[in-house]
């Protein structure tokens, strides 16, 4: 015959039950965390995976076209870069420029080109416009020389020719082009 006698009180018995009791707690906290951050990695993913997506459907073909374009500006600076080299002139360029220094209240009249120089018959009534503008294109990459010719003042009005030396004559000449 056998006979058990426990020695332990009542309330350690109580004591290890909650132990058992917050050890599963933790161990369910646990797998639960892990299985969370799992998920939510998950989910993460599939967020990038789809913010791809619209990038290549939408955003790509546009991007390709700003650097296709870049490509052909790049191109064409470098053509008007060798023009201006050459001493040729790229009057596509030479326009723009013309127009983007041309202050607003200066009329032209008549635009003559004979080889490297150019000839603009303008009027304005700010006699400043017209030095302004001779001073801009002075500055400009396309312009070696320009100055004011045959200035007159008729009424309000001030009219003019404006000379322009396109591109610089003492220009140095590679080894190739000699």
């Amino acid at each position: 015959m056998k006979i058990e006698i426990n020695l332990l009180p009542a309330s350690e018995k109580a004591g290890d039950r909650r132990k058992d009791v917050l050890y599963r707690i933790l161990l369910f906290s646990a797998i639960a965390g892990i299985l969370a951050a799992w998920i939510m990695s998950f989910l993460y993913i599939y967020e990038i995976q789809t913010m791809k997506q619209r990038f290549e459907q939408s955003l790509q073909p546009v991007q390709s076209e700003i650097q296709a374009h870049n490509i052909k500006m790049k191109k064409r600076k470098e053509i008007v870069q060798l023009l201006q080299y050459k001493g040729e002139s790229y009057w596509p360029a030479m326009l723009v420029c013309l127009a983007d220094t041309k202050p607003a209240d200066i009329t032209v009249k008549k635009i003559a080109a004979e080889r490297d120089n150019l000839q603009i018959e303008i009027s304005s009534r700010q006699q400043s416009a017209l030095q302004e503008w001779k001073e801009k294109l002075q500055k400009s990459s396309w312009v070696s020389k320009a100055y004011i010719r045959k200035w007159q003042k008729k009424g309000r009005e001030n009219t003019a020719e404006l000379h322009i030396v396109l591109h610089h004559e003492d220009k140095p000449v590679s080894q190739k082009d000699e």
